[in-house]
């Protein structure tokens, strides 16, 4: 995925849940996610376009590599963070767009009010300002008004949607397998790689010169690429059944070429039973009505079963 794609300069870090109940070491409990329960895969994506460059597949709490410029928000339990960040009542921060820096060397902390307090680390950003517009109601109205805001918050609202674009769309048209055995985690996972391969596709798909788009829309959805990708996948291959006993000749020498039952008229001796009585295998023979009309030879009813395997 690496190669076929050359991310832009924002790219967002988020992780993906595969839905699993069954009982595994890997199995991770989410509450505010809305699958709460599965295995959790790290993913880095394109901002802008949601094309997922690398995924990692959590198995644990692993060292990290140091020294990468990021956003992002970051609880305020977190250990490391000063004192007056992790006030649940920062001082100063009341009413919309209020908001407190916290500089420490090469990161910038910032807390800044929104509906809730909102905190978030950078190694980007310095104490850049901007503005976003809220709702805000003055004498029983709603009004949209320009709250300041800063760099910090903006861009990470702006650019984080990358990997939650990409499970979105994957989530449309997945495959999902109700399944709580332990082997079955391990087909869960491959399918959920296989759509984003399929996701990915797609969106080079859009991204190709030779891509028509008609208005602002995209010529082909992802549901038709689907499908077309898909038929272009089986192209044709109907799958072997190996239930039951394989037919000793085919479907139109079976028809066509053994004693087909019928009512002869005339009552004579059964043919299987003269030969299993020549044979000793039975004492009694019987006469019947039933035979074949294109031999001639006559079959009781405990031999009508029979007499597609007579030559």
């Amino acid at each position: 995925m690496k190669r076929e794609f050359v991310p832009s300069r924002q790219v967002s870090i988020d992780e993906c849940m595969i839905p699993f109940k069954g009982r595994v070491k890997l199995k991770q409990y989410m509450p505010a996610k809305p699958t709460k329960s599965g295995i959790k895969i790290w993913a880095l994506a394109d901002s802008n376009t949601g094309y997922i460059c690398y995924t990692d597949v959590y198995t644990g709490k692993t060292d990290r590599p140091q020294g990468q410029l990021a956003c992002g928000t970051v609880r305020k339990n977190r250990s490391g963070l000063p004192a007056d960040f992790m006030l649940k009542r920062p001082v100063g921060i009341n009413t919309w767009g209020d908001m407190q820096f916290f500089p420490r060397k090469a990161i910038s902390g910032v807390l800044w009010k929104d509906k809730k307090i909102v905190s978030a680390i950078s190694t980007i950003h310095d104490h850049s300002m901007s503005e976003v517009q809220r709702l805000v109601q003055v004498d029983g109205q709603f009004n949209k008004a320009d709250i300041p805001c800063p760099k910090i918050i903006v861009d990470y609202t702006k650019y984080i949607g990358g990997v939650d674009r990409a499970d979105q769309y994957i989530q449309y048209y997945c495959f999902n397998h109700k399944t709580q055995k332990w082997y079955n985690m391990y087909k869960r996972v491959s399918f959920k790689f296989l759509e984003i391969l399929k996701y990915n596709a797609y969106r080079l798909f859009l991204l190709s010169p030779n891509h028509q788009t008609v208005g602002n829309s995209p010529a082909m959805t992802f549901l038709t690429f689907s499908r077309q990708m898909t038929s272009s996948l089986i192209d044709g291959y109907v799958g072997i059944s190996n239930k039951g006993r394989q037919a000793a000749a085919p479907v139109q020498s079976r028809l066509t070429e053994r004693h087909m039952p019928n009512v002869v008229g005339n009552k004579s001796w059964c043919h299987v039973c003269r030969a299993k009585v020549a044979a000793g295998r039975q004492e009694k023979r019987r006469q019947t009505i039933y035979g074949c009309n294109e031999c001639g030879k006559h079959f009781c009813l405990p031999h009508k079963s029979k007499i597609l395997l007579i030559t």
